[in-house]
């Protein structure tokens, strides 16, 4: 903030002025859960708000997310375990100069997953996930349905692999190349989405390791996108 009082720009909330601000980000979370160190099965049910306030060129943009969301674990057996996630979110955008930046879009969730893993260097899983998003006060609206398969493979203090496929159908109906068809569409497309990367981290000798990423996209009526990264890290 721009206060000319040094006390308040530390301590903002003593004499709070809107016209002095130049960012504010606040977090809020709560947490109630239910046997979580059991390893049979446990329950959680948990709060999220995030707001963030920043001054622009032409004015305030201010961001809002807010998350209400259960989760449910559940051991099948040695090796198999139920995960769910049910929940409901708001996001809000208010910006004092664009106005197609204001939007408010609520969505409702369901996630249902298995993981099988026979020991603890290897991790199969596989999720499913249902999402119905809605914008107040206009027509835009989506619904996804998504597969998600993860598999980790890793080798104590030497090697690491994690790699994940995910396919996404999109129905959406709005304008897609708008603020809120983007935040909607979580940068996808409508119709479906391919994605797919792979990381596979190799300790070479101590303190140093090298890491190689690959990352894949394919949207519906588009060409294939391949990114590949590779990095070499000394700890001296």
């Amino acid at each position: 903030m721009t206060d000319p009082d040094v006390a308040v720009r530390f301590l903002p909330f003593l004499n709070p002025k809107p016209e002095h601000w130049l960012s504010d980000n606040q977090n809020l979370r709560g947490v109630l859960f239910f046997n979580r160190t059991s390893t049979k099965y446990a329950a959680e049910l948990s709060y999220v708000q995030n707001k963030t306030l920043q001054l622009l060129t032409n004015g305030f943009e201010r961001r809002q997310k807010t998350d209400l969301q259960a989760n449910m674990r559940y051991t099948l057996s040695q090796h198999w375990v139920l995960q769910a996630n049910v929940g409901q979110g708001k996001s809000l955008n208010l910006s004092d100069f664009l106005e197609n930046r204001n939007y408010e879009i609520g969505s409702f969730w369901l996630q249902p997953e298995i993981v099988f893993q026979p020991n603890a260097s290897q991790r199969l899983a596989v999720q499913a996930i249902w999402k119905d998003k809605k914008a107040f006060g206009s027509t835009e609206k989506a619904v996804w349905q998504e597969i998600n398969l993860q598999m980790l493979w890793t080798k104590a203090g030497k090697q690491n692999i994690n790699a994940q496929i995910r396919y996404t159908n999109i129905t959406f109906e709005g304008e897609a190349n708008s603020p809120v068809g983007y935040e909607m569409l979580e940068a996808l497309r409508r119709g479906t989405n391919w994605l797919w990367n792979a990381t596979w981290t190799q300790r070479l000798s101590n303190g140093l390791q090298i890491t190689v990423q690959y990352n894949g996209r394919k949207a519906e009526g588009q060409a294939a996108v391949h990114i590949g990264q590779m990095q070499l890290a000394a700890l001296l």
